[in-house]
């Protein structure tokens, strides 16, 4: 597979959708402990093609605050691997979750996931065609359920998918386009792919956030019609009780501002992708001077909204080069403590690998 500029571009903006508004970001991909690890450095490949920091050291399936997921794709296949958060913001130990068929028009990817529950999806064109609940911490089925158009999206339009539970699926009509649509909430049943409940409709539904608690997810809602090309538009922040339908309002964000991930169950973290101003919250969450270049992407944050993940995927030499071995650069992930803003290497990926999002 060959990195082009506008492949990586096409990436990135791939990845906002099924990780960011779509997954929830978490961003929507993650670390040293608070008395300070070791930051990472190579060594032999682990199955999915990274190399935890020296701190990673748990056994497989520890965490409990998060995970991130990682995947790497080869002639024919596409490898996807699991990363636990500890409660510390350190990585446990690598575990492959999805080892299967991928070509350029379908493959598989990380939709959500939640603790040790994991969505995944096949994705045709970018869209879903069925989706999958899985036990995050062996890859194992437990339910498959068609679901074309459910999750993912291209151009102008998307769907937003978050977990609120093992079994329960949020999902959005489709969103995006020009103007200033309505947009509405399904609650789908894993097990069968009923739909339990439909919530809604909200004007100007751009994204969804799951949180920590299945009861809440976080909207934001755009006060202006949508443009071509499109940017985020000013909006505001609203907390939604799911068993009830009713959204209130945690405040309001400026043009260009865009969600990167819940702090708590009242407050989200967003920024400016243009680079145009600070990192800030929306709701009475408080965070301190957070800051990074724009060879940086969010990946999203730990559950428990300590920790901010970013990613660095360095421009290979020249365009022409096989993106999966040297010499191009090793794609690198950092850790930003929220409450302070200092920031640890956590992670080196062998080049071709890539972080696609950070779940709860």
């Amino acid at each position: 597979m060959l990195w082009t500029r506008r492949r990586g571009a096409a990436m990135a903006r791939h990845r906002l959708v099924i990780g960011g508004l779509v997954g929830g970001l978490a961003l929507l991909a993650g670390c040293a402990s608070d008395g300070g690890d070791t930051a990472a450095t190579p060594s032999a490949p682990s199955s999915g093609g990274a190399t935890a920091s020296a701190s990673g050291s748990a056994a497989p399936g520890s965490g409990g605050n998060g995970s991130i997921y990682v995947s790497s794709t080869t002639e024919g296949s596409k490898v996807i691997t699991r990363y636990p958060i500890a409660a510390d913001g350190s990585l446990g130990a690598p575990i492959e979750v999805v080892n299967e068929a991928a070509d350029a028009e379908t493959f598989p990817g990380v939709v959500d996931g939640l603790g040790d529950s994991l969505l995944t999806g096949t994705f045709t064109q970018y869209w879903t065609t069925e989706v999958q609940q899985r036990d995050a911490t062996t890859g194992a089925v437990g339910s498959t359920v068609p679901g074309k158009r459910w999750c993912g999206g291209e151009g102008l339009t998307y769907n937003a998918c978050v977990l609120l539970d093992d079994g329960t699926l949020a999902r959005t009509s489709e969103l995006g386009g020009e103007g200033l649509r309505e947009g509405t909430i399904d609650l789908t049943a894993l097990s069968d792919g009923s739909t339990t409940k439909t919530l809604g409709p909200y004007e100007g539904l751009s994204s969804v956030l799951g949180s920590t608690d299945p009861n809440v997810l976080f909207l934001t809602i755009s006060t202006e019609p949508q443009v071509d090309p499109p940017e985020p538009q000013p909006g505001t922040v609203q907390r939604l009780d799911v068993s009830t339908g009713t959204a209130s309002e945690l405040g309001s964000y400026p043009t260009g501002w865009y969600p990167i991930c819940p702090i708590g169950t009242d407050s989200v973290l967003g920024y400016p992708p243009d680079g145009s101003g600070a990192p800030s919250v929306v709701g009475p969450a408080t965070i301190g001077e957070l800051s990074w270049d724009d060879k940086d992407t969010p990946l999203g944050c730990s559950a428990d909204g300590r920790y901010l993940y970013l990613q660095q995927i360095p421009q290979p030499p020249t365009e022409t080069e096989d993106d999966t071995t040297p010499p191009n650069p090793s794609t690198s992930i950092d850790r930003i403590t929220v409450a302070d803003g200092t920031r640890t290497p956590v992670a080196t990926l062998d080049p071709g690998v890539w972080a696609e999002q950070v779940t709860r």
